[in-house]
């Protein structure tokens, strides 16, 4: 079964938390990336995703990055994936698998602005922002569970939305998975190796 954690950035959680406290026990490399970001809220966000990691595994020791910057503990056969955007951060964890999970606020924007990602044919398929959204984290999940960033061409990726697979650079099955209103999410498992997905909110 594959866990996956919400958690809400709420202007109360903004005030009430102590970000030093909270990451006191991170790997220091990881507490200067998360004092980086300009805004709190942003801190917390990056924080709140490696919280949900420690209280899985009970610390955070052997937490690494790859070269492209994909976390991951050493020596532990849980495998995880953290995504956040606007005000909710989600984590996904499997005993079996890699996963990848991606959760994106649906704003308004130029979909013509994201021709690196997405073909021609798709940005014209495209009836609105809810949909482009749906593509959106459909094709980062893939490239979360793969690990290879945006290093690897997104257009290369054909969805097919009427069976949520991914058959380019691996064979991926694609599950939505309803966080908030407002907000697409999905993840990326192997087809062949399907699990069960368990939904429940995080608490600091």
């Amino acid at each position: 079964m594959i866990h996956i954690l919400y958690f809400e950035v709420t202007d109360t959680v903004i005030h009430e938390t102590n970000i030093h406290e909270l990451i006191k026990r991170y790997p220091e490399e990881e507490r200067d990336r998360i004092l980086r970001f300009r805004f709190k809220k942003d801190q917390l966000l990056s924080a709140i995703g490696m919280k949900m990691v420690e209280q899985k595994f009970g610390n955070l020791a052997g937490w690494q990055r790859t070269e492209l910057g994909k976390p991951f503990l050493d020596k532990s056969n849980i495998k995880f994936s953290i995504s956040h955007s606007g005000d909710y951060v989600v984590a996904a964890f499997s005993q079996i698998q890699e996963v990848g999970l991606d959760i994106e606020q649906q704003n308004v924007l130029d979909f013509s602005d994201f021709t690196p990602v997405f073909r021609e044919e798709e940005i014209e398929a495209f009836e609105d922002v809810k949909d482009f959204f749906n593509s959106w984290t459909m094709k980062e999940a893939v490239i979360k569970v793969l690990g290879t960033g945006f290093t690897l061409d997104a257009r290369s990726l054909y969805l097919d939305h009427d069976n949520m697979t991914c058959k380019n650079q691996g064979e991926w099955l694609l599950k939505r998975v309803q966080i908030h209103e407002g907000y697409s999410c999905c993840l990326a498992m192997q087809i062949g190796t399907e699990e069960d997905l368990y939904l429940s909110k995080f608490t600091l």
